[in-house]
Order: structure tokens, then sequence, then C-alpha cells
């Protein structure tokens, strides 16, 4: 069942209050005959695979509880074949309200509650669910807290989940929704404590935190995505790509100084990864050492030439350094696999109305607003070049990204200068020391530079 939330998180020792007890007034099912012993072979797979005996027998708990169910699907068919008529037999309306125990008695819970749910009736779904759990059945602790996540009433739904892991600690899916809730409810101290006890249970368990922690990089839950990154770390100390992902996440976010560790140690551990040098890149862009950025990136796209977001930096970087035709070479790289991606169309859009193709750059424009991309950049950039006519300069249009100057940023122009004097463009390397200077009129390496360009543009 979809949910609204992710995951559960609460404490409640409901074994305490006999929730799990049976009802006394449903006689005891008669014992079930004894399940053959597994060969040895079959014994020593498991062992060699990690299963213990509990889960083995949790495993085969639940096969019984699910061929009990499948004797029961007869007068289910029945029940909903009835229930699609327009005047069903009365007899059975009363069977789907949890209310009506004298009515229902003898029939199975869960049938009960997936009738309600059928019927759309939640509350009912999740009391004959309850009733289920209380009369032993394990699987509907799972099924009442998804019941409470859609009525939104997490708070319960982590008691259920919690039931669930009173009675068998070693329940992964429910410890996995437990951890996915806490992260939904911004509760970063539980889900640390339960992604914690996934570990020791699972080590593979860090790939659904890691994925955890990319969709909150998704979301710009930044620091709550570097909590649980860090946690992965706990766990994993050398995890190159969690290292370089807390090094994009870091630079991202203006701490430089403990990203470059973190790259280093990504680089340390996976030389020929590709998303070490890619963080490397990112936080190059963020020192505003941009011709170094874009070097690094391409070293990412040298090991895995189909990645999106590394071309996707790149033109961003292009764009801001004003090499709009090569940006525009970027963005169109990102659109090959992903078609509708809005930055990448923007972008795209961005340089060819700076490189004064305003007809294709409107073209660009117009697919986004096919696809309803709502987006105040791009709305704006189209009303600016209606204004303008074919033959009009399109090259003073307005940056979408904030330039060097407005971030008050001397460090940032050196090394656009430097890149530009680089690639051989020593006229705009000049403009660029001329901003240093401006700042800074002692710059030493600005002026050294800046006189390097000069003379060479009197000898060429």
């Amino acid at each position: 069942m979809a949910t609204r939330y992710g995951a559960p998180g609460g404490v409640e020792d409901l074994a305490s209050t006999g929730a799990l007890a049976p009802r006394s007034a449903t006689p005891p099912p008669p014992p079930p005959e004894p399940e053959p012993e597994p060969p040895a072979e079959a014994k020593a797979t498991l062992a060699e695979a990690g299963i213990s005996k509990r889960t083995l027998a949790n495993l085969e708990a639940r096969q019984r509880a699910l061929d009990r169910r499948e004797g029961q699907l007869e007068d289910w068919e029945r029940l909903l074949k009835q229930r699609s008529e327009e005047t069903p037999p009365p007899e059975l309306e009363d069977l789907a309200e949890p209310a009506g125990e004298e009515e229902a008695e003898g029939r199975d819970p869960t049938v009960l509650a997936v009738g309600c749910l059928e019927e759309g009736d939640l509350e009912g779904a999740a009391s004959w669910f309850r009733q289920a759990a209380h009369e032993g059945d394990a699987s509907a602790w799972m099924n009442l807290a998804e019941t409470l996540i859609s009525l939104d009433r997490p708070e319960d739904a982590l008691q259920a989940y919690d039931a669930a892991i009173v009675r068998d600690p070693t329940d992964m899916a429910a410890l996995m929704a437990k951890f996915s809730l806490h992260v939904t409810l911004h509760s970063l101290v539980q889900a640390v404590a339960t992604a914690r006890l996934l570990f020791k249970l699972d080590p593979e368990a860090t790939r659904h935190v890691a994925e955890i922690a990319g969709a909150l990089m998704q979301e710009g839950r930044r620091e709550d995505a570097v909590t649980l990154y860090n946690t992965i770390l706990e766990e994993e100390p050398d995890h190159p790509v969690v290292h370089a992902m807390l090094g994009i996440l870091l630079s991202e976010m203006g701490d430089t100084e403990a990203a470059e560790d973190h790259v280093a140690a990504a680089l340390e551990h996976d030389p020929e990864g590709e998303l070490g040098w890619f963080a490397k890149g990112i936080l190059l862009n963020a020192q505003g050492r941009w011709g170094a950025a874009v070097q690094h990136i391409d070293r990412a796209l040298a090991i895995r030439w189909d990645f999106p977001e590394a071309w996707m930096a790149k033109g961003e970087i292009h764009i801001g350094m004003g090499n709009h035709g090569e940006a525009a070479d970027c963005f169109r790289r990102v659109l090959e696999n992903r078609p509708r991606d809005p930055k990448a169309t923007f972008g795209l859009a961005e340089s060819l109305a700076k490189l004064g193709r305003r007809k294709e750059a409107l073209a660009v424009l117009d697919r986004m607003e096919e696809a309803e991309e709502d987006d105040e950049s791009a709305t704006l950039l189209k009303a600016m070049l209606e204004a303008h006519d074919d033959d009009e300069d399109l090259g003073e249009l307005p940056a979408s990204r904030p330039a060097p100057e407005s971030r008050g940023d001397s460090e940032a122009w050196l090394m656009k200068g430097k890149a530009l004097m680089d690639m051989g463009e020593t006229g705009k390397a000049v403009e660029c020391f001329n901003h240093v200077l401006e700042m800074e009129p002692e710059h030493e390496a600005a002026r050294e530079w800046r006189s390097e360009c000069l003379a060479a543009l009197q000898t060429g």
C-alpha cells in the first residue's frame, strides 16, 4: 500500500499490555502438525547463508498463515462479488462494520479489513487489522501501521511498527519502515538509532540509508542528509561514495574545509571512481577555481561519459565563465538522458540567448511551457526575448546566476581570469583581472597575470 509517510517511529511496549496475547473468546486452534526436519545439506546451506533457526521458524510461520488464508479465498471472492452488486445482501453489508463482532464471529479479521479498504473505510480497516494482530497475525501489525499512516496518524503507526519489532526483533521490513518514518517526521535522533540497529542485523542496510540520504539531498534537507551519511561512515569508515557525497554536500553548504577531507578520502579509497573526481570539481567550483573545477569534472566524464550530473555542473560553470557555446553543449548532453530536465532546459535556453540565437532559445522555452514546467526565471527570460527584435544584440541579457562581483569574491574573478588566460581568451582575462584590482589594487597575482595578458595582446 502506498503511504503518505515513508516509515514509522515511536516506542511503546505493547507486549506488556497483553496486546499480543490471543483473545480469550476465540478457541485456540489445534496444534500444528510437526514440520519435517530439513535435510542436513539444507541445514548447512542455511547456516552458511547466516539464516538463524529463529528466522527460519518465523518464515515458516508466515507461510502457514498464507496457507490458511488461501483456504479462505473462495469465501473472500464471493464476498467481493456480492459487494459489487447494486443491492448486496444486508448480512454481507454488516460484515464490513467492525462494531458487529457478533455477526463477524468466525470470520478472518484480515479479510474483513481488506474489505473495508476496498470500500474506503480506513478506520474500519484499522480496527480489523488491530484485532488480527491481537489474535497472533504478525503481518497485521505492518498492515495496521500503513493504514494508520494513511489516516495521518504517524505516531500511532510507530507504535504498531514497534509491536511488530517486539514480536520479532529481526524484522528488517518493520525496522526499515520505522527508520523511514522517523526521517519523514524529522526525528533524526530516533532515525539514527534505528539505522544503527539495521546495520547490526544487516550491514547491507547502509544502501537503504544512503538512498534516503540522497532523497533528503534532493529535497533540500542537506543537514539531515549529512547526519545520515555520517551515520553510514560509523559502519563503513572507508565508503568512497559516502565520502564523495559528503564532499559535494559540504561544498554546497560552504564548508569547504570539511569537504576537502571527504573528497580526499573518496579519491584515496576509489581513485578510479567518477564520483570522487566529480566531488573534487564541485569543491573547486565552490572555492572559485572554475578552470580547475572543469578539468576535474572532465576527468569524471572520462571515466563515465553518461554522467548527467557532471554535464550539468560543467554547463553551469561554463555559463558563469561566459563560455555560452560550451555551456549549451553541456546542457544538450544532460537533455539526451533527461529530456524533461527543467534546469538543463533553462540552461540551454539561457546559453542560446547569450549567443544571440533568439529563435532557438524561444523554441526551447516553449518546450518548457508544453511540459508545464513552472519556472519564474524561464518566464522572465522569455518575456525579455520576446521584447527584442531578431537583429538586436542579446549579449547584455542579465545572468540568471550571481556573478563573482555580486558575492564580492575577488578570488573567483582571479580564477576565472586565469582559466580564460589558459584558454587563450586574453582580452576577457584582462577584464577579470581588472575586477580583482578594483577590489584589491595591490593583488600581486592579478597584476602579474594582467601584465602577461597585455603583453600577449600587444605581440599578437
